[in-house]
């Protein structure tokens, strides 16, 4: 499961962050990954301040109202377990990441995409 800030209190202080927690469940596609969206809260001395800034309500689909990473899952050489890999992707290349996850390409393939191979 993958945790995510949705909304900061307007009550917040310096000292003390009040926000809302909720749990969304992303189910990887094959070998292709997925993607994770997030924001991050920061304190200022004007309070506290998400990022990335927006105005009005946060929209779960736009694209430029989240920083946004690339996961994957990838077996470990020492231990051999599955271990949750990720790398940020720039907003300009979601919708080329999401085209990839959905043609199945594999995570290596992904990688290079971002990599600009």
């Amino acid at each position: 499961m993958t945790y995510f800030f949705s909304e900061v209190s307007q009550n917040a202080t310096r000292d003390s962050t009040s926000y809302t927690v909720e749990l969304i469940e992303y189910k990887p596609v094959g070998g292709s990954g997925w993607l994770h969206k997030y924001s991050k809260l920061k304190n200022t001395k004007f309070g506290v301040i998400e990022y990335p800034r927006v105005e009005g309500q946060r929209e779960p689909d736009n694209v430029k109202h989240w920083y946004w990473n690339y996961r994957w899952y990838e077996r470990s050489r020492k231990d051999g377990k599955l271990h949750i890999q990720s790398i940020y992707i720039p907003q300009k290349l979601v919708s080329k990441v999401r085209s990839a996850i959905a043609n199945r390409l594999p995570h290596r393939q992904i990688q290079n995409i971002l990599r600009g191979v």
